[in-house]
């Protein structure tokens, strides 16, 4: 998927045929219709119903145009910056994107990295380079301009930052693939109360909040990190639970573990967060932001499905 793609489809759509989209755009039908038929096989959806007075967007279609037109939108922003004084003082790198990622560093982290950066070149076209960082380490790289943004569960707070909430991640647990709760589809508060908790590494920025709102439902947990055998040994030889971010697929990162979501009623969401130094934003970062405030959930399945 491209922004020609994105773009073609747009003026598809709202021209209603292929040829008055062609001649929008200054290219030929052929070069139109081989766009869309990409789209549609990269998509595995039909956009469009082909009738004999023109075309209509199917169901899907229609629910693509909206995000495809929101997507155009903000590219067409990015293509005005590229043109006003903002532009030339940017970073040199400002065609690139490099990012810190506040988490523990759990099984086949590298893996999860390279996800990330497989998703953001192939649906935004934006060079991103991604590695695990504390939240002081990641805060001295922002200082530093060795990165240029931070990804944290929870705000990180100080003076010379922009701190952005993108979204919100649902509460997880890890457990043993063999635990007595592995059948079950939520976590309640009971299964809480009957198994020793951790609090999760990446949570360092929320972990008083998280603690604070547990105690107050009859619920102890432990906090700190163990490294990596000592989590083995907590979530096998224990049964222990380790509260994570709840994105499904992250279970397969710790070895012999996997997740499961903690019941929304009994927990707030955990904020995502995207932080960046104050005056140096670039315009990949704007891309990335705004791609991520645009449905983080599922940008999150996929980027590490």
């Amino acid at each position: 998927m491209n922004i020609k793609q994105i773009k073609y489809f747009v003026s598809a759509v709202e021209t209603g045929s292929l040829t008055a989209a062609a001649k929008s755009n200054f290219v030929t039908v052929q070069t139109i219709s081989k766009a869309m038929g990409d789209l549609e096989a990269e998509l595995n959806e039909n956009l469009f119903v082909r009738k004999s007075h023109g075309m209509e967007p199917t169901l899907f279609g229609s629910a693509f145009y909206r995000e495809a037109r929101k997507t155009l939108a903000e590219f067409d922003k990015l293509e005005a910056f590229k043109q006003t004084d903002a532009r030339e003082a940017a970073s040199p790198q400002s065609e690139t994107l490099r990012l810190g990622m506040v988490a523990p560093a759990f099984y086949r982290f590298g893996d999860a990295c390279a996800k990330v950066e497989t998703f953001a070149r192939r649906f935004m076209g934006i060079d991103v380079t991604v590695i695990r960082t504390t939240a002081g380490k990641g805060l001295e790289g922002l200082h530093s301009k060795s990165l240029d943004a931070v990804m944290s569960l929870g705000p990180l707070p100080h003076k010379d930052v922009n701190c952005v909430v993108v979204g919100t991640v649902p509460l997880g647990v890890l457990m043993s693939i063999n635990h007595p709760l592995k059948d079950v589809s939520e976590v309640g508060l009971d299964d809480l109360r009957r198994y020793p908790l951790l609090t999760s590494e990446g949570f360092s920025l929320i972990n008083d909040d998280l603690v604070d709102v547990f105690r107050r439902k009859g619920i102890e947990m432990e906090r700190g990190s163990k490294g990596m055998l000592g989590t083995m040994r907590f979530i096998v030889k224990d049964q222990g639970l380790i509260f994570a971010a709840g994105i499904p697929t992250l279970g397969s990162m710790l070895g012999g573990a996997s997740l499961k979501l903690v019941a929304p009623q009994d927990v707030y969401p955990i904020p995502f967060c995207l932080t960046s130094l104050k005056g140096c934003m670039n315009p990949a970062y704007f891309a990335f932001e705004h791609f991520m405030s645009n449905g983080l959930t599922t940008i999150m399945r996929r980027a590490f499905s």
